[in-house]
């Protein structure tokens, strides 16, 4: 447990310690994600399947 929480702490302390690292990763996630759905939409994919697909992924 002790370790769990150690990485934990470590984890944090990253992101405190480097915002602008973490909003890029996080932009460069969105984006894909983003690029993913249009690429699912653009493959034939129907938006019934595309809303039931990204509520079963919780975005």
């Amino acid at each position: 447990m002790k370790m769990e929480w150690d990485d934990y702490a470590e984890e944090v302390a990253f992101i405190e310690d480097h915002p602008n690292l973490v909003k890029s990763i996080e932009d460069k996630a969105v984006n894909a994600r983003d690029n993913e759905i249009v690429r699912m939409i653009n493959d034939g994919m129907s938006l019934e399947k595309l809303k039931a697909y990204l509520e079963g992924a919780k975005l």
